[in-house]
C-alpha cells in the first residue's frame, strides 16, 4: 500500500479543511432572524409513521452485502 503511515498527515489536512469550508460556505445562508416556529410549520410531515421500519432496509441490505462481501474474503 502506498498509502501505509499516511493516516494521521491526511486526517489532519482534511478533515479541518473540509470543516472550515462547509462552516464557510454555509455561513452565508443563516440569518438571524430566523423564525423557528415559521421554519417548522413549512417543512413537510414525516413519512415515518406511513412507511416505519421499511425507510431503513436500503441501508440494512448494503450493510449486510457489506458483511457478506468480506466473509466471503476472508474464507477463500
Amino acid at each position: 500500500m502506498p498509502y501505509v503511515g499516511f493516516f494521521w498527515p491526511l486526517f489532519i489536512l482534511t478533515v479541518p479543511t473540509g470543516l472550515i469550508m462547509a462552516w464557510a460556505m454555509g455561513r452565508r445562508h443563516v440569518r438571524a432572524d430566523l423564525d423557528l416556529a415559521t421554519l417548522s410549520a413549512s417543512l413537510r410531515p414525516s413519512v415515518f409513521p406511513a412507511h416505519g421500519w421499511k425507510l431503513y432496509l436500503p441501508l440494512v441490505v448494503l450493510f449486510v452485502l457489506m458483511v457478506r462481501q468480506r466473509r466471503r474474503r476472508v474464507m477463500v
